[in-house]
């Protein structure tokens, strides 16, 4: 198959990076992986688009995306493509990738003809509206009935290429045409168009539908969430369930001992730590575990203090879990989860429904929920009280204290907070009938 390496990048936000695009001419239109999607930080219109295969018609669920552009490797001249939609997987696997080896097993294509490999995933389908990628600069043919091979704007793409005893059983066969999709497209914008005067909450939001990984952190959540002894205990979402973690408790220490010389400078400053740290381990929050203590990953979480202007004298402790070592963080091993936010417009809109709002906070909110003891060495922290004493490992019992840049945090709570509610609706349901949750 006619599969090459690139480079694909968003016109909006810069962001690039390399993967394996096939080249499919007898599809009208382009696609992307939703996983690629994600991995742009590009978001799509919603759409459902009428599709006509080789097999039956259907409609196709999927997100358009727009301002994508590719070049080769080298980071030669950008092509820019039309719209792109989603899919969740291409009908195409690494196993289809030509390498240097199948084009070197062809006499007039060796020495002439050379594939880069990258380590990267069929991210693209390339349809033939994309001219710039088809047009041939250079061309090499063989003998009757022996592939060939062509030099576009992206670099050398074989043709025909057939592995003699492949172990691929399948065959792909693709016709895909969107009919009347720039009709549709029309006739959509002039349905939000008209839905914008009228509802003005839908200005402006965009939200994603669920990605491959963030289908994979709701199942993580699902199969692993549980209530013990009235609380929540729920799993940390790793990407890799077998991930190994580097050594950062140098990275730890030094960072802990910078707070050391601010508490220095700052007396009051160290009292309202220590009594912030001293009611967290009462509460259970934070155990002592011994140097040679450990039931899974480890992981030395730096922290420091936030101070608010809007709260005067009251100090957070925070944990970065954005802090790399060795070009990781804690953050990079862990799914970011769905976006679960709220339109504020949304909200305010829904208040106008009935005549009472009402609102409330959760008391100590990121403190709810528990880790379970197989993840807590991930979320191990250096502290003492007093420079004298020996320098303490500590670790979280619960998802975290005020954390900083935790990605996948608020999407698991909010799921505890759900089951709570699905758990205690029935004993509430007289008194909460005409109360919106939002």
């Amino acid at each position: 198959m006619a599969i090459i390496p690139v480079v694909v990048k968003s016109l909006k936000n810069g962001r690039a990076l390399q993967t394996y695009a096939f080249l499919d001419p007898g599809s009208s239109i382009s696609f992307c992986t939703d996983q690629l999607r994600q991995q742009l930080g590009v978001g799509g219109r919603r759409a459902r688009i009428p599709i006509e295969t080789m097999a039956a018609p259907y409609t196709l669920e999927t997100s358009i995306v727009s301002n994508l552009a590719i070049s080769n490797l080298d980071g030669g001249r950008d092509i820019k493509l039309p719209n792109v939609y989603t899919k969740e997987c291409l009908p195409v696997t690494r196993e289809h990738i030509p390498t240097q080896k199948d084009v070197d097993a062809w006499d007039h294509l060796r020495g002439k003809v050379s594939l880069r490999q990258i380590n990267a995933d069929i991210g693209l389908m390339i349809g033939n509206a994309v001219a710039d990628a088809y047009t041939p600069l250079e061309m090499i043919t063989g003998p009757h009935g022996s592939p060939f091979a062509q030099r576009s704007l992206l670099g050398w793409i074989p043709w025909s290429i057939v592995r003699p005893g492949s172990s691929l059983n399948t065959h792909t066969v693709n016709r895909v045409e969107a009919r009347a999709v720039e009709d549709h497209y029309q006739l959509t914008q002039l349905v939000q168009q008209a839905t914008k005067v009228d509802f003005p909450e839908s200005q402006g939001t965009e939200r994603l539908g669920m990605s491959v990984a963030d289908k994979k952190f709701v199942k993580i959540i699902e199969d692993g969430i549980e209530l013990v002894g009235g609380r929540y205990v729920i799993p940390l979402p790793w990407v890799d369930p077998n991930s190994i973690l580097p050594n950062n408790k140098g990275q730890a220490r030094k960072r802990f001992e910078m707070l050391e010389r601010r508490f220095r400078r700052d007396p009051e400053l160290k009292i309202k730590y220590v009594e912030f740290m001293n009611k967290m381990y009462d509460r259970g929050y934070m155990e002592q575990v011994s140097e040679t203590s450990y039931e899974g990953r480890e992981w030395y979480l730096p922290h420091h203090p936030v101070i608010s202007n809007k709260k005067p004298g009251k100090v957070r402790v925070v944990f970065d879990c954005a802090a790399k070592q060795a070009g990781v963080s804690l953050n990079d091993l862990l799914l970011q989860g769905p976006d679960i936010t709220n339109s504020l417009v949304g909200v305010l809109l829904r208040y106008r429904e009935e005549k009472v709002a009402v609102m409330a906070d959760i008391e100590g909110m990121f403190l709810q929920v528990v880790v379970p003891p197989e993840d807590r060495d991930a979320l191990r922290f250096l502290w003492r009280s007093n420079e004298e004493e020996e320098l303490k490992i500590y670790r979280m019992t619960v998802t975290s204290l005020e954390p900083y840049h935790h990605r996948p945090l608020p999407t698991g709570l909010f799921r505890g907070q759900e089951k709570t509610m699905d758990t205690n609706i029935v004993l509430m349901y007289g008194r909460l009938s005409g109360i919106h949750f939002t």
